[in-house]
């Protein structure tokens, strides 16, 4: 074989695996980048779950530094007892009960015949 082929062929092979290794770190980067705004979405949410949890409590018209002074002093009280923490959490779920919106009613359960009929509708051929 001559060294014109050897080395074209040299030349190819490293082409393909420098390829690949390109893809390879783009795909690494496109996950990375996924993970990144994904990190950022669940941040956002979080903070605006607790924007609200400061407003259904009652402190929209409270000042920042209030409020941080309330939240650092509830830290110093309970912060570390699982139990007051868990009577806090029931003290809220059972104030803020009233202003959750009641869950939708679930549909009748369907006997056999209308299963039936709706099975049938199913598989007719339409005209």
């Amino acid at each position: 074989m001559s060294s014109v082929v050897y080395d074209d062929q040299l030349y190819r092979a490293a082409q393909r695996a420098a390829q690949r290794e390109a893809k390879s770190l783009l795909k690494a980067l496109r996950r990375a980048h996924a993970e990144k705004a994904k990190a950022r979405r669940a941040q956002a949410r979080r903070r605006a779950e607790l924007g609200d949890a400061v407003l259904k409590a009652g402190c929209g018209d409270w000042q920042t530094m209030e409020v941080v002074g309330a939240l650092l002093d509830a830290v110093q009280r309970y912060g570390h007892s699982p139990t007051q923490r868990l009577a806090l959490r029931q003290r809220a779920e059972s104030a803020l009960q009233v202003d959750e919106p009641a869950p939708p009613a679930s549909a009748p359960p369907i006997d056999a015949e209308q299963q039936a009929g709706l099975v049938a509708a199913m598989f007719e051929p339409s005209a």
